[in-house]
């Protein structure tokens, strides 16, 4: 039914045109440029139905249009565009649960003072890092020339264990 409605509104819109193509329209703007041309129009991606109204202005011509063909070339472009469509929504309402399930696996986690204190200890204290908390805050977190000298890496360590931690 709908495709029914569609297919009648595009006929009397085409039949519309046709005739309104066939009149005379005269230019109001004199700037215009005669050499200009008009743009190619095409119906349902199919220059055919274009070329075939508009092939001549006369009664018998009009009449002799085929447009059961007409019509059925923009049913089927419809159809197709149809299922174009449906597949776009589908993809669309595919990737909008991915995100959504992206977005639900990304959640952070609060910590409280306390953890946050812990993690900072357990990863400056890690092997190969700076040992205590005091001797990264006595070494600057291994700034050059701060005594007790600790690994040139200590810092890397420490982040990568912060990391595993939490």
């Amino acid at each position: 039914m709908i495709h029914f409605r569609v297919a009648a509104s595009a006929a009397v819109l085409l039949s519309f045109s046709a005739m309104a193509a066939r009149m005379k329209i005269e230019v109001h703007d004199q700037h215009i440029d005669p050499g200009e041309t008009v743009a190619a129009v095409t119906v349902c991606e199919d220059d055919a139905i274009w070329d075939t109204i508009m092939a001549s202005p006369d009664v018998s011509s009009i009449r002799v249009i085929p447009w059961k063909e007409i019509t059925d070339s923009m049913d089927n472009y419809l159809s197709n565009e149809g299922v174009l469509v449906g597949n776009l929504v589908r993809e669309i309402e595919k990737l909008e649960v991915e995100i959504q399930e992206k977005k639900s696996a990304k959640v952070s986690q609060v910590f409280s003072d306390e953890q946050i204190q812990q993690f900072i200890t357990d990863s400056v204290e890690a092997t190969g890092s700076f040992g205590s908390v005091d001797g990264a805050k006595t070494s600057a977190c291994g700034k050059p020339g701060k005594k007790p000298r600790v690994p040139f890496d200590s810092q890397d360590v420490a982040a990568e264990k912060i990391v595993a931690l939490a």
